[in-house]
């Protein structure tokens, strides 16, 4: 019988962790691997279930990049504010939810 490595089982727990904290599904949070949104440094983030990454280019510059469905959206932002660049990007979601969504009256 091979034994597994000890930081495979670690690593598990750590998942199961994070997943009773936010309520997501352990293979949700290693999404990032399977969407291929590259964090460069940062981290990712979840915002309405899209998950998303803003990180600094430039003094003053954040770039930021999310994905819907199979859109991947980036761009950048200016300010020297990082909770200001996540806002925005939070609001570009927002936008681009709305415009997914299915057009109708029944809201039921």
């Amino acid at each position: 019988m091979t034994a597994r490595p000890p930081g495979l089982a670690a690593n598990f727990a750590a998942r199961m962790k994070r997943s009773d904290r936010t309520g997501i599904p352990p293979d949700a949070i290693l999404c990032r691997r399977r969407i291929g949104i590259r964090s460069r440094g940062g981290f990712p983030m979840m915002h309405r279930g899209v998950e998303y990454t803003v990180t600094p280019s430039a003094p003053g510059v954040w770039q930021w990049q999310f994905r819907i469905g199979d859109a991947v959206l980036s761009g950048k932002t200016k300010t020297n504010i990082r909770l200001l660049a996540i806002r925005r990007v939070q609001l570009r979601i927002d936008r681009e939810l709305k415009k997914a969504a299915p057009k109708g009256g029944d809201r039921t």
